[in-house]
């Protein structure tokens, strides 16, 4: 499971129905989540070996500017099944402002190949 990985993400209702989004996330060793495309994001993840489950939840940041400033940040929790180097997810994200203000919740089936 550790290692980088090229993911698609697409959504499934709300505003951005269909639309798909493709990123580059880190499994680390330390079970640290890494989201390094487009978006900067982190949080954890875990594996179960008996059963090929993953899960990872992570927090990325909306609108995110070089002077280090965004206008929100998205929760994502995916759970899934991993079968050799790709993995299959769905879980949903919770949308908000930077002052906690919740905005929306919107579901997602991503999709992952190993690429290192």
């Amino acid at each position: 499971m550790q290692g980088t990985w090229e993911v698609i993400v697409t959504y499934q209702d709300g505003e951005l129905r269909g639309q798909t989004e493709e990123t580059r996330v880190i499994f680390a060793p330390d079970h640290v989540f890494l989201m390094v495309f487009p978006a900067p994001g982190t949080g954890s993840w875990r594996y179960d070996h008996d059963t090929n489950t993953i899960s990872f939840s992570f927090t990325e940041l909306l609108n995110h500017r070089e002077d280090g400033t965004c206008t929100g940040y998205v929760r994502v929790v995916q759970d899934g099944l991993l079968s050799e180097d790709r993995f299959t997810t769905s879980g949903q994200g919770a949308i908000y402002k930077m002052d906690g203000t919740h905005l929306s919740t919107t579901a997602a089936i991503t999709r992952g190949i190993r690429v290192e």
